[in-house]
């Protein structure tokens, strides 16, 4: 399995869903997630040894607008639009650093 930024009990906490709720979903949104950041930010925060906290709160966060804010679907309580565009570009910085 490709590594990702958060497991698949994450997302469900995240999302704040049941434990029952479909593993294979979460997983698929915490695939999604990791995938959007590694191309916003240009580094794969999956791949480090400990996984910095600040992707870990920006994938929270698009885990809550990615599920909750899909289409028809919008919940203004999980509008995490502003949010996750500040975290992103800190993210973008610390990428910047880590490359160098």
């Amino acid at each position: 399995m490709i590594k990702q930024i958060l497991t698949a009990d994450e997302v469900k906490e995240a999302i704040y869903v049941d434990a029952d709720f479909s593993t294979d979903q979460a997983n698929a949104l915490s695939q999604s997630v990791t995938s959007y950041i590694k191309q916003i930010t240009g580094y794969d925060w999956s791949a480090d040894k400990e996984i910095e906290p600040l992707a870990k709160q920006c994938a929270k966060m698009l885990c809550l607008q990615f599920y909750y804010n899909n289409g028809e679907n919008y919940k203004p309580e999980y509008d995490m639009y502003v949010g996750a565009t500040a975290l992103l570009e800190h993210l973008k910085d610390i990428a910047r650093s880590k490359k160098k």
